[in-house]
């Protein structure tokens, strides 16, 4: 097998992994403790927020009073009925229509009657629900853009995030007067309840210090004052809300990361995996790459990681998994092949969903070009003509970036 026919397998070993994981199924298994509870209100936000909403309304069915999505332009939605409305917004950096939907969130929590509210949060709910506290619209949007063109991990970005919203860490929860049942399908590798989503109805154990130190680690001084006289503490663990409230993550990166191992297994290859929950791109690509050299014939290793890129004033179009791809084929080593995959679907401003190379694939970029791509982060250019670039179809599901290097 030549590493070009290897970037196949590992194409569909990864395709299959996403197809396996039931994000529905494992929605109806954490609800079926709850057969005594007759009405319920459902809010699901997300980019995995239809298929979540419908596994629940496939246990629970008429037991649904009313329900509210919120996800992105490009997630698939069925035609539910007349009980659901379905609300888009933008992400990764928030909308007017994001405002609309938080506004939207906190009246329904608001207006809850059923004997509990069901909150299905996944990926991307930091920023389709957007309440900022005594701040403009566009000032977040900023804000939000520079610390993630800071190098920002997801964690820190939330926490700033919670400590400035009116709808997440935990006011969403605050804003019902009933008990709220909370299922997460998380994309924070090593991340908690509250992590995920900026914990719309999660209570949160960080502070406002935190969120100031976040602040002037990545802001401009002055920018970094301004948006620290706004920050607001949020609902406490141990607080008379917490006991009202119930969280738990269903679905996480290890399951994916467990998947593909799997599918690799079942295709013939010896297979290890581990979780980085804090990487630069580069520092990534540097790990990926000694396990690489590390393998033998027939072996993989898998990657859970979604590592911080610092992106330039000037950029190209690309993504964080495009990105190590790219940096990493010139230095592969002969027989070998890396899948470097976004959960989603979609990696950044690519129009890919990632990125799939070989070592015989360096024989086609020059290594100028490669590396004015990186630099401006204009990867997506050199996947397309190298067709390394993977589909970009939106799966559902959010649970982090994954990436495989194997030996044929």
């Amino acid at each position: 097998m030549t590493s070009g026919a290897l970037c196949g397998v590992l194409r569909n070993a990864f395709s299959d992994a996403l197809r396996n994981i039931d994000v529905g199924r494992s929605v109806q298994a954490a609800l079926a403790s709850y057969p005594h509870v007759r009405s319920f209100d459902v809010i699901a936000v997300g980019k995995a927020a239809p298929i979540m909403l419908a596994g629940a309304l496939g246990l629970l069915e008429h037991r649904v009073r009313r329900a509210l999505v919120v996800t992105t332009d490009g997630t698939t939605c069925p035609l539910f009925d007349e009980r659901v409305t379905v609300l888009r917004a933008s992400h990764p950096v928030p909308d007017q229509r994001s405002t609309l939907a938080a506004s939207a969130a906190a009246s329904f929590a608001s207006s809850c009657i059923s004997e509990l509210l069901l909150v299905l949060v996944s990926g991307g709910t930091s920023s389709l629900l957007c309440a900022p506290i005594d701040a403009p619209l566009e000032d977040y949007r900023v804000l939000t853009g520079t610390l993630l063109s800071a190098g920002a991990s997801i964690r820190d970005v939330n926490t700033v995030r919670r400590h400035l919203s009116a709808i997440h860490g935990g006011r969403l929860a605050q804003a019902s007067s009933v008990p709220v049942r909370t299922l997460i399908l998380s994309d924070v590798i090593g991340g908690e309840s509250h992590d995920v989503g900026s914990g719309p109805a999660c209570t949160d154990p960080t502070t406002r210090r935190q969120a100031q130190r976040v602040l002037r680690r990545y802001l401009p001084p002055d920018l970094a004052e301004m948006w620290i006289s706004r920050v607001r503490e949020t609902p406490k663990p141990g607080s008379a809300l917490s006991r009202r409230l119930d969280c738990s993550i269903i679905v996480g990166p290890d399951q994916l990361a467990h998947a593909l191992a799997t599918q690799l297994r079942a295709r013939g290859f010896r297979c290890t995996s581990s979780m980085v929950p804090n990487a630069r791109a580069d520092q990534l690509v540097t790990l990926l790459l000694d396990e690489a050299r590390r393998l033998g014939p027939h072996e993989a290793h898998v990657v859970s990681c979604e590592p911080t890129l610092q992106l330039p004033d000037e950029k190209g179009r690309g993504g964080r998994a495009g990105w190590v791809a790219l940096s990493a084929l010139l230095q592969l080593p002969s027989g070998t092949a890396l899948l470097a995959g976004a959960s989603d679907g979609i990696d950044g401003s690519s129009g890919s969903g990632g990125a799939c190379v070989a070592a015989e694939h360096a024989a086609l970029v020059s290594a100028a070009r490669a590396s004015i791509a990186l630099q401006q982060c204009d990867d997506a250019s050199v996947h397309r003509d190298l067709a390394t670039h993977l589909p970009d179809v939106p799966t559902g599901l959010n649970l982090t970036d994954v990436y495989v290097v194997a030996r044929a």
